[in-house]
């Protein structure tokens, strides 16, 4: 019985939590988080992986334009990207799982800290998030920079256009 209310109590801390997310970023009202902090900008130049890798810092961007948000973590600020729909950019952190990895790895599980909204954390497993008290972020996508969510996800709907140059022989 301990263990169904406890997973009832996380489920509603996930939903609050989504909600939250979600409200800040269809930019009806005030941002939740409070204002984005602009300090240290990444130029075009530098390799987006790299930095992230430095020191964490991914751009936190809800697509709700579907039943489910889709939580979005980006190298790049992608509010200068053609095509961004103008959702609401925050600046988080994002921790790889372990002090030696090279970066997050697709196959990661994401977690929020919910004592620390603006906190996220790569874990090797669903079930690791829980046990360390994360809220587990899903459907989520770590990426380089916006196009890459685009051509990953097809937000829009339809299939990529062909290649130019690339003939049908």
């Amino acid at each position: 019985a301990a263990g169904v209310a406890a997973t009832a109590a996380a489920a509603v801390v996930v939903v609050a939590a989504t909600a939250v997310v979600a409200a800040g970023a269809a930019g009806g009202g005030t941002d939740p988080f409070g204002p984005l902090p602009r300090s240290n900008p990444m130029t075009r130049t530098e390799k987006p992986a790299r930095r992230a890798a430095e020191d964490g810092t991914r751009y936190l961007v809800v697509d709700n334009r579907f039943n489910t948000p889709i939580t979005i973590l980006l190298d790049l600020d992608p509010t200068a990207e053609p095509g961004f729909p103008g959702f609401g950019v925050r600046a988080v952190t994002l921790e790889p799982s372990t002090s030696e990895s090279d970066g997050i790895s697709a196959r990661d599980a994401i977690g929020r800290d919910p004592a620390r909204l603006d906190h996220f954390r790569a874990f090797p497993t669903d079930r690791a998030v829980a046990r360390a008290g994360f809220i587990l972020i899903e459907p989520r996508y770590v990426g380089p920079s916006w196009p890459s969510y685009v051509l990953a996800f097809r937000p829009d709907g339809g299939k990529p256009g062909p290649r130019q140059g690339v003939s049908k022989a």
